[in-house]
């Protein structure tokens, strides 16, 4: 289960939806169904029963940090030091609910990955091309259709974010 105790109303509602037993069931069937991933050696049927197990043994826990660099391209990510964490760049909360779903699954791949004693599926480095059937782009991008599909589409998120004019200015011009 995932869990977040700060206040982003965004990053809350993609917990409670993360949480939902049916997106559970639809991408972890998903995973199953797949043929095979790039880079590992790992079945869909492996990764998927790794991931049930892993998330019934483990509470996630969600956590905003703002690197020191800020323009980094990072999205989020997780460490084998702090096993049970994933880490959401806090310059990069912008996104859609959809889209931090699957960056949670895409990293509770990985986390998983690590505690797998027989396969390691990752992707190698974090340039995304042509990495989109290894395992972890596979199961964020899942998820996040899936989230965009069922919810996003029935309007059943709405969650109205303010920013105030000052920091949309200074935003677009840290962005040029």
């Amino acid at each position: 289960m995932f869990k977040y105790e700060g206040s982003n109303l965004k990053i809350k509602k993609a917990v409670e939806i993360s949480n939902d037993q049916d997106l559970f069931e639809n991408l972890y069937g998903s995973i199953e169904d797949a043929e095979d991933f790039d880079m590992t050696k790992a079945s869909g049927d492996h990764i998927a029963q790794s991931m049930r197990e892993f998330i019934k043994e483990n509470d996630i826990s969600i956590n905003v940090y703002y690197p020191k660099w800020r323009w980094s391209k990072a999205i989020g990510y997780f460490s084998v030091n702090n096993p049970t964490t994933i880490n959401i760049n806090g310059y990069k909360l912008n996104r859609s609910i959809a889209s931090f779903v699957g960056n949670f699954y895409h990293e509770l791949t990985h986390m998983v990955s690590a505690h797998d004693n027989f396969y390691c599926y990752n992707h190698g480095s974090n340039d995304p091309a042509g990495k989109q059937n290894t395992a972890p782009y596979f199961v964020g991008n899942k998820a996040k259709w899936l989230v965009s599909m069922n919810y996003e589409e029935k309007k059943e998120i709405e969650i109205e974010v303010y920013t105030p004019w000052y920091k949309r200015l200074l935003n677009f011009i840290w962005r040029a």
